[in-house]
């Protein structure tokens, strides 16, 4: 395995997997930059004031392989990690290596081909659709880079969302989305649709959503791209 410093001049694009207890700023420089594997990927992942060994994530000998015609892609080839509570890691690579099959294997968007997943001590990797859905309702917070916001709903709805589908009644769904505005400044735009939202404002709006079913993990694509 090998491991190296990493600067920050090197960051590209990269995947944010955190336990948040509260939202810190990044020391990269302190960070530990790793190859794994042979997918050709690079972990990384924050060793300063790391105390908990709690595992959260835990991934076993992990195989994505896709068959287009007569080729036969290995996405992820054997990729072994894991990741406790209360740190803060990136997937870096260039472009084709497997970060985004590996965000999806963690966010349980897709499942692998072979290989062990365990999220939060549950087994995901041969779990169904509806029962994956579930865990990303109830384990899971995503910011995606587009910020997939619904373009016709207030600031407020699409918070309370990921609550619909976690059957919380609309009181308690909107006095928690509003909690959650209020800890990144969009009190004042609760009521706003998108388009009436800076790029900026929009993000929070997306991280506000990831954060609003207080999950296990936040999977972020360039979380910070627009602040």
């Amino acid at each position: 395995m090998q491991v190296k410093q990493f600067d920050a001049s090197q960051r590209r694009d990269f995947v944010l997997v955190t336990r948040l207890s509260r939202v810190n700023r990044l020391n990269w420089r302190r960070v530990r930059l790793v190859k794994i594997g042979t997918s050709g990927f690079l972990f990384l992942c924050k060793c300063s004031n790391f105390t908990c060994m709690e595992e959260l994530i835990s991934i076993r000998n992990l195989k994505k392989t896709y068959v287009i015609g007569e080729e036969i892609i290995n996405a992820l080839k054997d990729v072994s990690l894991t990741i406790y509570k209360n740190e803060y890691v990136a997937l870096m690579g260039p472009s084709g290596s497997g970060k985004s099959t590996l965000m999806n294997m963690l966010g349980c968007l897709d499942s692998p081909t072979s290989g062990e997943y365990i999220l939060n001590r549950i087994s995901v990797a041969q779990m169904s659709d509806n029962e994956l859905a579930e865990v990303r309702n109830k384990q899971i917070g995503f910011v995606f880079q587009t910020f997939n916001l619904l373009p016709r709903a207030s600031t407020l709805e699409n918070v309370a969302l990921p609550l619909v589908y976690a059957g919380f009644n609309k009181a308690d769904r909107e006095a928690r989305a509003k909690e959650v505005l209020e800890s990144v400044g969009l009190g004042n735009r609760m009521n706003h649709k998108p388009n009436e939202l800076s790029g900026g404002q929009r993000q929070r709006v997306a991280v506000a959503r990831a954060l609003v079913n207080n999950p296990a993990i936040i999977l972020a694509d360039e979380p910070t791209g627009n602040l």
